[in-house]
This record gives C-alpha cells, structure tokens and sequence, in this order.
C-alpha cells in the first residue's frame, strides 16, 4: 500500500497506471484534486473550490440538489464569501476528460478540452450547462451569497461558455487525463491567461505526480513507504560501490 488517507486506499497496482504505457486512474486524479481542495480549504475564506471527478457524474446523473449538498458541501465546496474559481474535471464514459473553470470573479465560464470537435461539442456543452445549474443553486446558498455581491450568481446568465487559446487541440488524445493533472497541480497559480505558455512533458508529469502523492502530509502510510524506499536506496548505492 503506497497511499492511505481515511478509506481511500491505492496499492502499487495503482500506482502503476502512471506509467507511461497507461493512463491515469480515476483514484489518481481525485487524489491530487482532494490535495488542491485541502490546500484551498486553508485559505480563509476560501477562494477555490474543486470537485472530485464523481461531482460531475452525480450532476449529469439527475442526483437531486440535497444529496449532492450532503455529499460535497462541507468538504469540497465550503462556506465562503470570497469566492473567484471552481474547478470541475469532467471524465466521460470513453475517459476522456475536459476541465470546466468557471470564474466567478469575471463572469465567465471556459472548457479546456484537448480533444475538442465538432461532434462533441453539443453534448459537452449540455452537460457543462446543467453543471452550471446546479452550481448556482450552491452560489444562493445564503452561506456563499457575499462571494457575488457584484455578480450574478447564476453562471448560466454568463454567456458563453469560452474555449480559450493556448490549449492544445488533438482530434484523439490518450493524454487528456494528464493535461487535467498538469492543470490541477498548478493550484493557485492557475491562471486561464497563462495557458498559451504552459508546457507539459509527460514524463517528469508522471513522476511528479506519483512522488506528490507518495509525500502528500495526510498519506498514513508515508513514513513506511519513505522508510523502505531510503533501505532499497542505499541497498542500490552499495551495490554500485
């Protein structure tokens, strides 16, 4: 067992899905979106809020307003009064995910989408609707209401949903799932403006996310995993030696 927070579990099988022949599972990504959250969550009041890759499912799904608010209220979408973004990644059935940023603090929604066509167009943009509709039954939560004294509250009267430049567009990508981590782990130094200059190198990606994971504070397996790591290290060094 390589991670341990509460009962979530990810054994080294899990990990290996971070090798560069697979892709990422489900377990991974929420991961890094539980760390982002937490990270969010000790900036008082809360200016971010991330969603764990089920919120969009149970959204898309019909669950009524009162079971999500159960489900993701206190954890993922805490009481603020300054918020300016929510992430929500979007994993369809195919495991292709797009990100969804709906900035608060300007009135705007945007979807980033490496795989972005025609074809998928309508129904994405369905389904980011009724995300936005029930997003604003969150943001009139009496709780949330200072957050949009000079906004509306309702996303769905914000226009659009824009499509900004600087993300790469591929007509299939097995890499979707990555480009959303590489997001993800900027936290708060994400910036829509800032896409066009971002890079990502799937490689030093993987790594990167795997030792995160490993060294993350609420990882009850951590110094097991350190300790034995540090023996198999220096076991290496003597060899060479």
């Amino acid at each position: 067992m390589l991670f341990k927070f509460s009962t979530l579990e990810v054994p080294r099988v899990g990990f290996h899905s971070l090798s560069p022949v697979y892709m990422p599972n489900v377990d991974i990504m929420n991961i890094i979106l539980m760390s982002a959250s937490m990270r969010a969550c000790c900036v008082l009041p809360p200016r971010v809020w991330y969603t764990p890759s089920v919120f969009a499912d149970d959204v898309i799904a019909m669950r009524p307003f009162e079971v999500i608010r159960r489900k993701y209220m206190n954890r993922w979408m805490p009481a603020t009064s300054r918020l300016e973004h929510v992430l929500v990644p979007v994993c369809e059935k195919t495991y292709t995910w797009y990100l969804m940023v709906v900035d608060v603090k300007h009135e705007r929604v945007y979807c980033l989408d490496v795989t972005r066509a025609p074809e998928h167009k309508e129904r994405r943009e369905r389904n980011m609707r009724t995300i936005l509709l029930l997003l604003a039954q969150f943001f009139m939560l009496e709780s949330n209401m200072l957050s949009f004294s000079h906004v509306s509250a309702d996303p769905t009267t914000w226009g659009p949903i824009k499509y900004p430049d600087g993300v790469p567009s591929y007509q299939e990508c097995d890499d979707s799932c990555l480009w959303i981590l590489n997001w993800i782990q900027t936290e708060g130094k994400f910036k829509v403006s800032n896409l066009p200059w971002q890079h990502m190198d799937p490689l030093k990606l993987r790594m990167k996310t795997a030792t995160k994971i490993v060294l993350l504070d609420c990882n009850e397996v951590r110094a097991t995993v350190v300790s034995k790591a540090d023996a198999v290290w220096r076991k290496v060094i003597r060899m060479k030696d």
